[in-house]
């Protein structure tokens, strides 16, 4: 697909990622000369409705939030012929995952530890105290972006979406869970990482 131009607007420029009828693609909007990303669904031998549930779920929600720490819905289309299916644009964000980061055995400070908990925590109240609140419920260091570490401070934080998302009925499910958001994710992070001796953190 590299080169080929959808909606008559975005050119391909690379295959990010491809799992089970899915793709991620980076693209250059010929509107605006920026790098997007393009997220895409295609109905093959693979596909499941449940896919397709979780797909839509996700453009929907991304086009009431506005946060800058999350990737900003642009667009959403059906896809045309041969490929079959329908695609979602995002805001391109040039940083590497917590997961990518790990996998290459960068180590994290405790400091840099807290900086990365502060932030994915102010994403989450945003994200809780919204009516109807939302849940994100496929929070894990792939979807966690890191921009580039300045200095002694580990850089931008970015939290990426998916349609895991759950829509609260009411607040009161988002304000009981807000007392104990600090301690559900200082969990997930110790499970996602470990410290050391020297009071770093290292890759399981």
């Amino acid at each position: 697909m590299i080169d080929k131009i959808l909606r008559g607007r975005y050119k391909i420029q690379r295959q990010l990622r491809q799992h089970a009828g899915r793709q991620t693609l980076l693209a250059r909007d010929l509107t605006t000369d920026e790098l997007v990303i393009i997220k895409l669904l295609t109905f093959g031998s693979d596909f499941e409705w449940q896919d397709f549930k979780l797909f839509t779920r996700e453009a929907q929600i991304l086009q009431e939030l506005s946060h800058p720490a999350i990737p900003r819905y642009l667009d959403y289309f059906e896809l045309d012929l041969p490929l079959r299916g329908f695609a979602l644009v995002q805001t391109y964000i040039p940083a590497k995952s917590l997961e990518e980061y790990l996998q290459a055995g960068r180590t994290f400070s405790e400091e840099e530890v807290r900086q990365i908990a502060k932030a994915l925590l102010e994403v989450l109240i945003y994200l809780h105290e919204r009516l109807p609140p939302v849940i994100h419920r496929d929070l894990k260091a792939s979807n966690v972006l890191l921009g580039d570490r300045l200095s002694d401070r580990v850089g931008r934080v970015y939290l990426s979406v998916s349609g895991r998302f759950w829509l609260g009925q009411n607040s009161h499910g988002a304000t009981r869970w807000k007392y104990n958001r600090g301690r559900n994710l200082w969990l997930y992070a110790s499970r996602t990482i470990r410290w050391t001796s020297r009071s770093c953190l290292r890759p399981l």
